[in-house]
């Protein structure tokens, strides 16, 4: 298994300070159970994020962090269960899954190797009729320019931080060509086109603090991915079938989240 980058080994650190788009709403949780209904004896989850450890009769979560797992993970119990693995070299189970759920799983990987990488290992371990249901970070078809979102900041039509940073994400992967960046970037262009942070604090309400969380990007070199609808599909293996998105959640950027959704039919 990869070491585990520094970046996640104090992302524990910073989940509680989180909000949507970077953490999933009641309504967004309620969608994920709808989705799955019928499959979800054997739930196989990406990552340990706690909002979705409530599904399915039985849930196995899988994480590559050591970190995650000690300090986000909510326990196991007689029904649940959190394992350390890569999800590209994940074990097999017994019993197959009949369900995948993951909240931006994919988008913490780059484009397109390492989704291919995942899609591939799901098609091993699955059962037959298995649904996946993962909510994704979705770029624009039209690419959005960081001058745009500097306009809205500056005009004060900006509501939420963390919907302002992924945003900025998305605009710096786009500037750079797009999908994957890497995250000290973010930070670099932040600084450059918001010089001024007590400017930034007077224009959109949000604290020096708030905004100081931006630092954590600071010589990441971890790598983010922003793909298109049309992107994420174009490699999706043969062997899954009924490949759609579905609209949800009610906060800002909801829009640019949806959820990815799909049946193995090898």
């Amino acid at each position: 298994m990869p070491q585990e980058p520094k970046d996640w080994q104090a992302f524990h650190k910073r989940r509680s300070q989180l909000e949507p788009p970077f953490r999933l709403d009641q309504a967004t949780v309620d969608e994920f159970k709808k989705l799955i209904l019928g499959h979800d004896a054997h739930v196989l989850e990406l990552g340990v994020t706690p909002e979705l450890a409530q599904l399915g009769q039985t849930l196995t979560a899988i994480d590559w962090s050591a970190n995650m797992l000690e300090h986000i993970w909510p326990g196991d119990t007689p029904t649940r269960r959190a394992v350390l693995s890569d999800w590209r070299t994940m074990p097999a189970f017994d019993p197959a899954p009949t369900a995948v759920v993951g909240d931006g799983s994919l988008g913490c990987t780059a484009w397109p190797e390492p989704y291919e990488q995942v899609f591939a290992r799901l098609k091993a371990v699955l059962s037959k009729g298995a649904r996946i249901v993962i909510r994704c970070y979705i770029s624009p078809d039209h690419p959005e320019e960081i001058i745009e979102i500097a306009d809205d900041v500056n005009a004060g039509n900006m509501l939420g931080f963390h919907a302002f940073k992924l945003r900025l994400a998305m605009a710096v992967a786009s500037e750079n060509g797009g999908p994957n960046v890497v995250v000290k970037d973010i930070l670099t262009r932040f600084n450059e086109v918001f010089p001024d942070r007590l400017a930034l604090a007077k224009n959109t309400g949000w604290s020096l603090e708030r905004i100081g969380e931006m630092d954590a990007y600071n010589n990441s070199e971890a790598i983010y991915s922003f793909a298109t609808r049309k992107q994420v599909v174009q490699i999706i293996p043969s062997g899954f079938s009924n490949v759609h998105f579905v609209d949800a959640g009610k906060y800002e950027l909801s829009e640019r989240c949806p959820l990815l959704v799909m049946d193995f039919t090898p």
